[in-house]
């Protein structure tokens, strides 16, 4: 039964691992992500570095970006004089951090494009005689369209920042079980 349960706990990291890299993270981060979600108990910078069998740069690095972002908590024993780290599992909390963050940086790639050819495309438009008049008139006619959906996906990401999305749309179904 022992070894049948270590095998359940190797999947369920593995998915863990790999619902984290879906946001583009590190291995690295992922994989000790995996590691402290089924932890037993909480675990020690050393525990964990034995167990992904990383340099200690590595695992510095993984564990302050699973901190900086809440995907682990890091505590100081008194008693052991170390800290010790546990993996967050309340994905109600994780959902928001990363989504977010890919989202607005989605935003922010077009935003800075659009800031800077805009003012190019509406010279170009309104030079009648132009060879790229209708080019410039089509792309104009897009990006307003893509603006007003980023516009909108920052109020959807505002929606989920600041749990209003939770008021909508409740974390519990009638489908649980």
């Amino acid at each position: 039964m022992q070894k049948e349960i270590q095998d359940i706990r190797e999947q369920i990291a593995m998915a863990m691992e790999q619902t984290m890299s879906v946001h583009g993270l590190p291995q690295s981060v992922c994989r000790i992500y995996g590691l402290l979600y089924v932890a037993d108990a909480p675990m020690s910078f050393d525990e964990i570095q034995t167990a992904v069998g990383m340099s200690r740069a590595s695992v510095h690095n993984a564990l302050k970006a699973l901190v900086d972002t809440g995907s682990a908590q890091k505590y100081w024993d008194k008693d052991r004089h170390r800290n010790y780290y546990t993996a967050e599992k309340d994905f109600f909390h994780n959902f928001p951090v990363f989504v977010v963050g890919t989202l607005r940086a989605e935003r922010q790639a077009y935003l800075r494009m659009a800031e800077k050819v805009k003012p190019v495309l509406e010279t170009m438009a309104c030079e009648d005689p132009s060879p790229d008049h209708q080019n410039a008139m089509k792309l104009l006619s897009d990006m307003r369209n893509a603006l007003q959906f980023y516009d909108w996906l920052n109020r959807f990401t505002d929606f989920i920042e600041t749990g209003e999305i939770f008021k909508h749309l409740e974390k519990t179904s009638q489908e649980q079980t």
